[in-house]
């Protein structure tokens, strides 16, 4: 919990407790600016927003950035509270809390991720490629051009799961999908079926190309 004075720029945390942030240098933190210093810059804008929201007339906010820990990386935190305004609706003081959220950042990155993106190879799951193979037959259709959607299997995968483990096969599978990076074109679209199964979408390919 902290308590923010606008008019001095004062910065005084309740109980001490910004140490458990690991903030580099965070007993010494006692100013707002200090403070910003250790958002991460891709966040720093937002809160600033955030606070300066606060003039329209708004007496609570709330948001989430990321700050700088003496390791060098960065840990999300939810910030909420109050401001305290002037009869003519000036900020003079903000009074929060906050506490540490990255755990549930993560996990909602690695949700987002597994519904787009198949977990072991990066590439698009089932879902991702069969929209790309939508938009790739409508392209075709309205402007006239020709594409293909190409099915790469690996042969005897099963066999290398049983003489050497699902680790290697693994290894096997992620090997193939980096080789398909590097033959295809940028604008060409990769996925895995499943299994043993990539799905190539070749998008405004000529038959000779193919």
């Amino acid at each position: 919990a902290y308590d923010w004075s606008l008019a001095t720029d004062e910065l005084t945390w309740l109980d001490g407790n910004v140490d458990s942030f690991m903030i580099p240098g965070g007993p010494n933190i006692s100013t707002g600016e200090a403070f910003n210093e250790r958002v991460h810059p891709e966040d720093l804008a937002h809160r600033l927003e955030t606070i300066t929201g606060l003039y329209a007339g708004c007496e609570q906010y709330e948001c989430e950035f990321r700050l700088r820990d003496v390791n060098g990386d960065h840990r999300w935190y939810h910030d909420r509270g109050v401001a305290e305004l002037d009869g003519l609706g000036k900020l003079l003081r903000l009074c929060g809390a906050m506490r540490p959220i990255t755990r549930r950042m993560e996990e909602n990155a690695r949700i987002e991720f597994c519904s787009n993106y198949d977990e072991l190879t990066g590439h698009f799951n089932r879902t991702r490629l069969r929209e790309s193979l939508d938009q790739a037959l409508y392209y075709s259709s309205r402007y006239r051009v020709t594409g293909a959607f190409l099915v790469i299997g690996i042969d005897n995968i099963n066999m290398v799961n049983q003489a050497f483990g699902y680790a290697v096969a693994d290894a096997v599978i992620m090997a193939v999908g980096h080789r398909l990076d590097r033959c295809l074109r940028a604008c060409d679209v990769i996925g895995r079926l499943g299994g043993d199964k990539f799905g190539v979408v070749l998008g405004n390919c000529p038959v000779s190309d193919l």
